[in-house]
């Protein structure tokens, strides 16, 4: 009984000793092979999620609609800081719209989960949050990842204010003109380079722009000497370019200091006839504005034979015009000048007409009838060697007597004209005397004027002939 208690405390102590010896290697064998399966796992699963720790991705900028050049990065961790292998959390746009490669994640053998991030179409600050549930049940945002969006490639441009404006010549518009770049979605474009040109001259400051945060870009704009609807063209790198327009108005109008042929010129005229259009001529200031009120003398060029001059003054656009017969055949050259100012020549092609005397004559004679004898006028016209005396119309109030008669001698210029007076009695004035031509083919004409009483009345005592003298127009 002894003998076999002995052996059995042998075995004991044997045991003992073999358990102290290894009792460390064994312990420190289990720590390692907890730490190799992740350490804060146990075989029931992932050790309970306490924090995420953000470790790249965060911060980033980027074009709307675009990935982050850098994925979103996070790690697990538990209570006591250590990583957590195969526990899963979820991915979630939180602000701004936009996408997410996979949303759900689960964590590796270091506890990082992993995420790619497409960002919305607003330009704003877009975020991300790694959501996940708590031991106890409650759902949690353990992190959260911001970006800042900002503008894709511009694509449009508008303009955003000061079109359609007006200003006098030469001024600058009463407001800048201010121009908008955005992308696809709309949003404003900042850092772009803008280029304006005017093209009726004028001038634009600045002549370039950047766009600033709003996609905004302006520019002053001076319109040029032009009067009427201006152009401003707007461009920017590949967009399709604009324009922008405004009116000119007419600055006050300043001395004149220019004469210009405007109408008129070189058209050809029938010998002893009028031109069929006026010849017409613009005086104008130092911006190329008409000057009105001032007085443009029409006159045939030295050399150039005869045209009756006349002095026409200038209209609110600066205009002024002469309209009359042209008795040269051949080249006729006509002159404008205004006083202190330079000269304009029009030039008349005259076809030859063989009718000395056609044209348009006023004739200014003392009536015989009246007491005391009055000056008086009547304009006789002579068209192909035919003349037309027209009707009295000196007495007011009464109707149109009957036309008068007249005849001329192309060859001799021997003329006779009977002009009715009133339409109620048979007395008339009657005209003869001789038409002749100057040097420069100017017709003139003169001889005596008698009164002629109807057949049944005598002679009136006292009536004596009166002289009248005719001008070609």
């Amino acid at each position: 009984m002894a003998k076999r208690m002995g052996s059995a405390v042998g075995i004991t102590r044997w045991i003992i000793t073999v358990l102290a010896k290894w009792g460390r290697f064994f312990a420190c064998a289990s720590l390692v092979l907890l730490a190799g399966c992740g350490g804060s796992n146990s075989d029931s699963g992932p050790q309970p999620i306490t924090s995420v720790k953000v470790t790249s991705g965060d911060n980033q900028t980027g074009s709307v609609d675009t990935q982050l050049s850098q994925p979103l990065v996070a790690q697990l961790l538990d209570a006591s800081g250590a990583p957590i292998e195969g526990a899963t959390v979820t991915f979630a746009v939180s602000e701004g719209g936009g996408s997410l490669f996979v949303s759900v994640a689960t964590s590796d053998a270091s506890g990082y989960v992993r995420d790619n991030w497409t960002l919305g179409s607003m330009v704003t600050l877009q975020q991300v949050q790694v959501r996940g549930v708590s031991s106890n049940g409650t759902p949690t945002v353990y992190a959260t990842f911001t970006a800042k969006a900002v503008a894709g490639t511009p694509t449009e441009l508008t303009v955003a204010s000061g079109d359609a404006q007006s200003a006098q010549q030469l001024q600058p518009l009463p407001s800048p003109v201010t121009v908008l770049i955005t992308d696809t979605h709309g949003n404003p474009a900042a850092g772009v380079t803008v280029t304006f040109a005017p093209q009726s001259g004028g001038m634009v400051s600045p002549a370039t722009a950047t766009t600033n945060v709003a996609g905004e870009a302006s520019t002053t704009w001076t319109l040029g000497q032009a009067l009427g609807v201006q152009i401003l063209n707007v461009s920017v790198q590949g967009i399709a370019a604009i324009s922008a327009s405004a009116t000119s108005t007419e600055a006050p109008h300043g001395p004149p200091v220019q004469i210009a042929i405007h109408s008129g010129n070189f058209q050809t005229a029938l010998q002893h006839t009028m031109v069929a259009n006026n010849l017409t001529v613009k005086v104008t200031d130092a911006l190329g504005n008409g000057v009105p009120l001032i007085g443009v003398t029409f006159s045939a060029a030295a050399g150039s034979g005869y045209v009756t001059p006349i002095t026409s003054t200038t209209d609110s656009s600066g205009g002024a015009s002469w309209t009359g017969y042209v008795h040269v055949a051949g080249t006729q050259l006509i002159s404008a000048t205004y006083p202190g100012g330079g000269t304009v020549t029009f030039t008349v092609n005259v076809t030859p007409n063989g009718m000395l005397y056609d044209g348009s004559y006023g004739i200014n004679y003392l009536d015989p009838e009246s007491s005391p004898h009055e000056a008086e006028s009547l304009t006789i016209t002579i068209t192909n060697g035919v003349m037309l005396v027209p009707a009295d119309l000196s007495q007011a109030g009464l109707p149109i007597g009957p036309a008068g008669s007249g005849s001329i001698d192309e060859t001799t210029g021997a003329v006779s004209i009977n002009y009715p007076l009133g339409f109620t009695t048979d007395d008339s004035l009657q005209f003869t005397g001789q038409f002749m031509l100057d040097a420069s083919a100017r017709a003139t004409g003169n001889g005596t004027v008698v009164y002629v009483p109807p057949p049944s009345t005598p002679p009136p005592s006292g009536v004596m002939p009166e002289t009248w003298t005719a001008n070609r127009q």
